[in-house]
């Protein structure tokens, strides 16, 4: 069973969400007790009540948190197209978002073009 099956399954869908979103990429190791950066890094995350439901069924354990799910593709989707309409490059764009996870130009491109679009954008940037 894929990682964010499991962190549904046992967090429920809106506290793995926000897990993804808060540590996505990363492999951490479940605290065993309530102290330490990862605890306090999962409190921030998900809350007290799901961070111990984590801790008690994975403490000990070190699991990857899965990053990008679809809808966060989607969502950064909107935000290059929106910046690209806005006059800014592919460059431009994936420079700026280099500090949340690191983003190349080439990589942009393929995701706004999506599966099946055209090689040509509605403001004229060749795909």
């Amino acid at each position: 069973m894929a990682c964010s099956q499991l962190l549904t399954e046992y967090l429920g869908e809106a506290a793995a969400a926000r897990l993804c979103a808060a540590l996505g990429g990363c492999q951490i190791k479940i605290p065993k007790r309530r102290d330490g950066v990862w605890w306090a890094r999962l409190v921030e995350a998900i809350g007290e009540r799901d961070a111990e439901e984590l801790c008690r069924i994975f403490g000990g354990e070190s699991i990857y948190i899965p990053r990008n799910a679809a809808s966060g593709r989607e969502e950064l989707r909107r935000l290059v197209l929106r910046r690209l309409a806005a006059g800014e490059t592919f460059a431009e764009i994936a420079r700026s978002l280099e500090f949340r996870v690191r983003y190349s130009e080439r990589g942009l491109r393929k995701l706004v073009a999506g599966p099946g679009n055209g090689a040509l954008l509605s403001n004229g940037a060749r795909d």
